[in-house]
């Protein structure tokens, strides 16, 4: 009697096992993928190693915790082109500093890249799609990760991933609080999402003119945003909610005290949009 409860509970627990790990079908505007829950490896009681699961992808990040204990607001950090999350991962422990989660993570493009130089040869038409899936991919997942609290997201993102961090928030707006966008790629014309499929198309304006998130757009006075007063008028006349705040002496990068004040800015307006 006792074996058959015994493999009883074992058949259960294998359905539920089963049942978390079954890729679910999503999609971000016109693109549709699977995801299934991610897998975290702890290193300490305050980082942790993820994998995210797109498609038949793997995605891999890191994830930082406050100290605190108790579940977090998260930051998703998108880094720019071809860049990984170890570049980033200063930043999202002044994020978590001011207690805050922070999720960095390789583009599945970027690694590639990386691994295969023959790729940052490519033209980089068509790697808003996929590196907008993993973002996509990225957000399904907080729900199975400890001490974050998924009702409670910012999408923060740098050059490049400005881009898709924009993107991917404009069409997910119930699910994000708002958008950090550091020296954003924002200046880009119409363009196929899938090259060669005209119904992806999309204008980035015209997708951030119905986005009614709070965003703030950082430049840096020696880059080529941040020295162009003009650089993000069209982006700022299409948002309803966005600040423009130009940090001097800050480059393209945002590096060491840049970075930190972009940081102790962004915590500042998030809490005034707290008491709104």
């Amino acid at each position: 009697m006792r074996r058959i409860i015994l493999i009883s509970l074992l058949l259960i627990i294998f359905v539920l096992t089963s049942c978390g790990t079954k890729p679910q079908q999503r999609s971000v505007g016109p693109l549709s993928y699977t995801v299934k829950a991610p897998s975290v490896t702890e290193l300490t009681k305050t980082e942790g190693l993820v994998t995210f699961y797109r498609d038949d992808k793997e995605i891999e990040g890191k994830i930082f915790l406050p100290d605190s204990g108790s579940p977090a607001p998260v930051i998703i950090m998108s880094t720019g082109l071809y860049a990984l999350y170890p570049e980033y991962e200063k930043k999202a422990r002044d994020f978590t500093d001011k207690g805050f989660a922070a999720i960095v993570f390789n583009f599945v493009s970027n690694a590639d890249a990386n691994s295969d130089k023959t790729v940052k040869d490519q033209n980089i038409r068509g790697l808003m799609a996929s590196q907008v899936l993993d973002l996509a991919a990225v957000m399904d997942s907080l729900p199975s990760l400890g001490n974050v609290d998924s009702t409670v997201v910012y999408l923060w993102g740098h050059s490049y991933g400005g881009l898709i961090s924009a993107y991917a928030g404009a069409m997910r707006q119930d699910e994000v609080k708002g958008l950090i966008l550091v020296e954003p790629a924002l200046n880009n014309g119409p363009e196929e999402l899938v090259p060669g499929d005209p119904d992806t198309m999309t204008d980035i304006n015209e997708v951030l003119s119905s986005c009614d998130l709070n965003t703030l757009i950082f430049a840096g006075s020696k880059s080529k945003y941040g020295s162009d007063p003009g650089a993000y008028d069209a982006v700022l006349d299409s948002l309803r909610n966005a600040e423009f705040i130009r940090i001097e002496g800050a480059d393209h990068l945002f590096a060491g005290e840049y970075g930190e004040e972009m940081v102790d800015k962004t915590c500042e307006k998030i809490d005034s949009w707290r008491q709104i």
